[in-house]
Parts: structure tokens; C-alpha cells; sequence
């Protein structure tokens, strides 16, 4: 039997932009805020779009929505990771370009770019040329629509859309770090294979961006990094470990606490992959900085996504718990879990305690419960 979710639909889009119209035939009317709202700490400056329904959606049931909205998207200046110059073009969710729902979940979409072909289009999804324009659409269900347009973008490596590696960069200036970057891909990737599991059809964009602000961030199938973070070596291959290992850890809802089953997982794998290519000294020393960083810190249970310390709970003591779990269990032991985790697609730590309960003593899953919540 189905049980009642909900008859209304909250949406957030950036405060410049306006609604024209809304076409859902399960819409009733909607309400388009005129104050700016506080929902998400990494997506400033929203406001909200409430459309009502005239029936309760049930579990399974489908609905499609059109959004048509104009204006002049001004970025906030803390905005680092998005830009738009006659130069770069970068729009991802950071930016509210697009409407998000609440929850963050997962849609499929189409979206239509009149940029003009002497525009180079990469993007997540997949973004094809179409007479004069570029198209962007989802044919599987996808929390983002970025894009990445520049007249002067290059690329490395398989140029095949559907498969392979590809680095994407402007100027030539970046083309030795992009070949670099292309070959520590293949590299890391060996190596995350080797720890969890391999993945057959691996497409990947990794677009070096032309700033020196705002770090990086992963979606699948894309990964986009800032140029500052391309003249160090460790801490390059640090950052793209991490982000590649999402390939591997991106299952959970990352508007929740349960993101640390994406972060935590995937902080640990980096530390992980610089212990086979720097050597156990180098990762003891990680471990013992993020043993410091650690200390007083919220418990990752439960803990809001939007909280203040969110970020090094996730990033810093979310591995340390699976550091001490990987001593509970053996090197090999603990690479098992973390297959079945993957290939299980796990994404609650009530589904992750429940592998582990099928592997582990009752000792040690109590030990990592408890851990969870200190």
C-alpha cells in the first residue's frame, strides 16, 4: 500500500532571476517569494518557489515540471566555484541558476544553451552541439546541471564523449599541467581500483578551471578543479584523489548528515591511495593531523549539514573513524567492506552498520556506532 508524501513542492532559484511561468498539470498554484530566504549555506542568495499540487504525490508516482524564468544572474562574490565573462563560463548548483528542490533530489532535465558555436560546451550532463545551440540533457537522474563554455577551451586525452578520460583546459599556458593531470588520473585510478574495485566504462570530464578562488567539486562523470591547486604536487594529487573516489562514493544525500558516507569515504580513500605512493610514514603523519583536528568536534550522527563544523566533521573525523575501523578489522578485511559498501550501493549508515554486522564481530560494530555518535 502507498503512503502520503506530499502535496506541495518547495524550489529555490537565485533572487535575480524570475519566474514567468510554471506548467505542471498536477499543480494547483504556486507562490514565488520576493524576499531572499536562508535554505542552504553552500546556495546564497535564493529565494523560494512553493508550487502547491492538487493531489498528494505517492511513493513511485512521477510528475513533470516547466519552469520558464529570465534575468541577469548577479553571482554573490563568495560564489568562488561560478563565473560568467566572455572568457569562462561556469554555472553549477553553488549558483542557483536552475531551480533546486529542497532535498537536493535527483531529476532528469533538458536544457537549451544559445551560446553560439564559437563556443566549446562541457558539462554535466552530457552537453551536444544542435544546429546553432548546445544541448544539455539528463536521460538518468542527476542533483546538478553544470556548465562549463569557453571560445577558447582545449581538451586531453579520449576525445569519444562516451567513454574514457578527458582534460579540459583554456590557454596554453595549462596544456603541460593538463597532460600531467591526465596521466596522474590514470595513475590514481589504478590505484582507488585496486583498493575497492575496478569499474569497467569509466567516462570522465576533469576540467582545470581558469581561477585561483574556490577550490573544486565532483559530480559524476565530471570533476572540475581551480589552477591554483595544480602547482603543488601532493596537494594536486590529494585533491583529485579525493574527487575521483566519488566515482566510488556518491550514493548518499549530500544535504544530510548521511553525506559523510560520500566525504568521510571518500577523504579516507585519498589517505588510503597516498599510503601506496607515499608509504605508510606519510599517512601516519595525515592521520595524526586529522587526529588533532578532530578533537571536540560534533558527532557525526545526526549532525546538520549546514552546521558551522560540518565540514571538518566530515572531512577530518568522519576518516579517523574509519581509520580505527580498519584496525578493528585488518587491512584486507576492510577493503572487503568497502567493495560491498560500493557494489552494494549502500546509501544510510543503518544500510552501512547492517554490512558491517554481516563481516564484523558484535564487538566492533558497537565500537563503530558509538564512535559515530561521540
Amino acid at each position: 500500500m502507498y503512503s502520503i508524501i506530499i502535496k506541495e513542492l518547495n524550489f529555490y532559484l537565485h533572487k535575480t532571476l524570475n519566474i514567468n511561468e510554471i506548467k505542471c498539470k498536477e499543480m494547483e498554484y504556486f507562490q514565488h517569494s520576493s524576499k531572499e530566504v536562508e535554505w542552504n549555506r553552500f546556495v546564497p542568495e535564493t529565494r523560494q518557489i512553493k508550487i502547491i499540487l492538487n493531489k498528494s504525490l505517492r511513493k513511485g508516482e512521477h510528475i513533470e515540471i516547466k519552469f520558464k524564468y529570465s534575468g541577469v544572474l548577479k553571482l554573490h562574490e563568495e560564489i568562488k566555484v561560478n563565473n560568467i565573462d566572455e572568457r569562462w563560463v561556469e554555472l553549477s548548483s553553488h549558483s542557483g541558476w536552475h531551480p533546486l528542490y529542497e532535498k537536493l533530489d535527483k531529476s532528469v532535465f533538458k536544457v537549451e544553451l544559445n551560446l553560439g558555436r564559437d563556443y566549446e560546451v562541457c558539462g554535466y550532463p552530457y552537453a551536444k552541439p544542435y544546429g546553432d545551440k548546445w544541448i544539455l540533457s539528463s536521460d538518468s537522474m542527476a542533483a546538478d546541471c553544470v556548465i562549463v563554455a569557453s571560445k577558447e577551451l582545449k581538451v586531453i586525452g579520449d576525445t569519444a564523449v562516451d567513454n574514457g578520460v578527458r582534460v579540459y583546459y583554456v590557454g596554453s599556458e595549462y596544456e603541460d599541467a593538463a597532460q600531467k593531470i591526465y596521466q596522474s588520473i590514470k595513475l590514481i585510478l589504478n590505484k582507488i581500483e585496486y583498493i575497492i574495485c575496478p569499474i569497467t566504462n569509466i567516462n570522465l570530464a576533469f576540467i582545470i578551471a581558469p581561477r585561483t578562488e574556490g577550490g573544486g567539486y565532483c559530480r559524476p562523470e565530471l570533476i572540475v578543479i581551480s589552477n591554483k591547486l595544480i602547482n603543488s604536487n601532493f596537494k594536486q594529487l590529494k585533491f583529485i584523489t579525493h574527487e575521483l573516489s566519488h566515482i566510488w562514493w556518491s550514493q548518499a544525500s549530500w544535504s544530510t548528515w548521511e553525506d559523510w558516507l560520500n566525504e568521510s569515504f571518500a577523504e579516507y580513500t585519498t589517505l588510503m591511495v597516498i599510503r601506496e605512493v607515499y608509504g605508510e610514514e606519510e599517512f601516519d603523519k595525515l592521520i595524526q593531523d586529522y587526529n588533532a583536528e578532530s578533537k571536540g568536534l560534533p558527532p557525526i550522527y545526526g549532525i546538520n549539514r549546514n552546521h558551522e563544523m560540518a565540514n571538518p566533521v566530515l572531512y577530518k573525523k568522519g576518516p579517523i573513524i574509519l581509520h580505527q575501523l580498519e584496525q578493528m578489522l585488518g587491512e584486507d578485511k576492510f577493503k572487503q567492506f568497502l567493495r560491498n559498501v560500493y557494489q552494494n550501493k549502500i546509501s544510510s549508515t543503518n544500510e552501512l552498520v547492517n554490512e558491517l554486522t554481516a563481516i564484523a564481530s558484535d564487538v566492533v560494530v558497537n565500537k563503530f556506532i558509538d564512535s559515530l555518535k561521540e
